[in-house]
């Protein structure tokens, strides 16, 4: 057996110690990195929580940061936060409100989201329209006290008597001078928007545009706020300050300046222009429509949570629909007319309560002269 040269047998220990060294130092940096990262974590952690603020209600503790109680325009929370009142603080720094703790949840998700969730039943709804008042929030929140009435506007007019539980005719307002015949249109912001379309590209031949139009109150016209890039716009739809537009065979989200983000695909797989879209609470609803191959009217809904961002099925309708109308009417959703899997013109109206999960029929339309769009004013 040769022996290694002494010279030789002190290189390779100088190699490996060297290689050991170059070992630990990576390791060292790596260890010094994550450190970093970490630290970074808590210090943007406790940042957040000292922005936090701890309201107990009632004797039941919330936390919000400051920038949520103060976001929207002045009301009883985003002066308490504000700091050019004197507030009262418990020991643990806490600020104390003698309300009724139940509903205030809601408040925090209106404050948080810009939607009003409505609780189900009259007297669930008659309190949290009491707490919007007290904390200064009932316009912002829809809950002023102004009687909401639910419309069938087509060829002729008709409104839902909750009361009597029938729908009256009434006179058809005059329409509103516009750039295009969609009839659709859906409150954003305070504004009404609708899908416009140019019509010298019709008598051009050139590829139609379609537009967000916002209504203009003073001169009675639409206005072209942007462009929607889509060939075949369907349906816009809001959630608080966020607008949506359908657009075959997904949905974009409008993002200001000429930009759309494009939302993730539908779990069932329907035609284009077929279902009717709304909002719920802070999510999107997809009802009815139609299946492509094999060729099935849809009594299939979708609903988008705008959170999570991903789709989920809702219990089916009790008809299935397509070209629906669709609107949400004290908390429910209400789908009303479309056509059967025979093209035939339907009457029927079903509601359906989230909260329960069940679908309910509804008194059906006199006659479908009705049934061109649903509206809540």
């Amino acid at each position: 057996m040769q022996v290694p040269r002494p010279l030789h047998l002190l290189t390779s220990i100088v190699e490996a110690l060297q290689a050991a060294v170059a070992r630990r130092r990576e390791r060292l940096a790596l260890q010094q990195q994550q450190f970093g990262m970490v630290r970074a974590e808590v210090e943007a952690l406790n940042r957040w929580q000292e922005e936090v603020e701890c309201l107990d209600v009632g004797g039941q503790r919330f936390h919000a940061r400051s920038a949520v109680l103060s976001g929207h325009a002045d009301h009883y929370l985003s002066a308490l936060v504000s700091g050019n009142f004197a507030a009262a603080r418990e020991a643990d720094d806490s600020l104390f409100i003698d309300r009724d703790p139940q509903h205030f949840a809601l408040i925090l998700q209106h404050l948080r989201e810009g939607t009003t969730s409505v609780p189900h039943g009259a007297a669930a709804r008659g309190q949290l329209r009491r707490e919007a008042q007290y904390y200064g929030l009932s316009e912002s929140m829809g809950l002023s006290g102004t009687r909401t009435c639910l419309f069938a506007v087509g060829e002729s007019a008709a409104i839902y008597d909750s009361n009597t539980r029938q729908w009256v005719e009434i006179e058809k307002p005059q329409p509103c001078r516009r750039l295009g015949d969609f009839d659709d249109f859906r409150p954003w912001g305070g504004r009404l928007v609708r899908i416009l379309f140019n019509r010298a590209s019709i008598v051009s031949r050139i590829p139609s545009e379609f537009f967000v139009g916002v209504f203009n109150a003073m001169s009675w016209r639409w206005d072209v706020l942007d462009v929607i890039p889509s060939p075949d716009p369907q349906h816009l739809a809001s959630v608080g300050s966020r607008l949506f537009c359908q657009v075959s065979p997904s949905f974009l989200e409008y993002q200001g300046n000429g930009h759309w983000e494009r939302l993730p695909g539908m779990i069932v797989d329907r035609e284009e222009g077929f279902s009717g879209l709304c909002a719920l609470g802070d999510s999107l609803v997809v009802v009815g429509g139609y299946h492509p191959s094999p060729q099935i009217t849809l009594a299939s809904v979708e609903q988008f949570s705008l959170s999570e961002r991903k789709w989920v099925q809702l219990p089916d309708m009790l008809c299935a629909r397509i070209h629906p109308c669709v609107t949400v009417w004290q908390g429910k959703l209400i789908v009303a007319g479309g056509q059967d899997s025979l093209n035939e013109d339907m009457y029927s109206v079903e509601c359906f309560d989230p909260i329960s999960g069940v679908w309910q029929p509804m008194p059906s339309l006199p006659h479908t002269d009705y049934v061109v769009q649903l509206v809540v004013f």
